[in-house]
């Protein structure tokens, strides 16, 4: 399986939202992922 390397900053920011909001990192940057990849569909109209 593919294991891609975050940039360390991004990292850190997600850290940050990590504390502020009490979830795993994890689910915020699939849920980041996710939105970026309906946007650019819904931008493509596909």
């Amino acid at each position: 399986m593919y294991t891609p390397k975050i940039k360390e900053e991004l990292i850190h920011e997600l850290y940050l939202l990590k504390k502020k909001t009490g979830k795993a990192i994890t689910k915020l940057a699939n849920e980041a992922i996710r939105e970026y990849l309906k946007r650019i569909k819904e931008e493509n109209n596909e």
